[in-house]
């Protein structure tokens, strides 16, 4: 098993040295985007959907509670 991660490590090494350098920087920005778009940025549409949710409930619709009346179990 290691001898199969130093070749794949000796491989990784080649590839980046003989290659093209554009390549391997675009590679890794376009990594980084991927993730940035998977952990943040659905962090930030959950954190609006939350905030529109509370704006939603404080200031249009609010929590209605309906009660029966006190020694009642059922609402007549």
């Amino acid at each position: 098993m290691f001898d199969n991660i130093k070749i794949s490590i000796f491989l990784a090494y080649k590839s980046i040295i003989r290659g093209n350098k554009g390549t391997l920087f675009l590679t890794i920005f376009i990594m980084t985007l991927a993730f940035v778009n998977l952990i943040f940025i659905s962090s930030i549409f959950q954190g609006m959907i939350l905030a529109v949710n509370e704006q939603s409930i404080n200031n249009l619709y609010g929590n209605v509670v309906i009660e029966p009346e006190k020694d009642e179990p059922y609402i007549k």
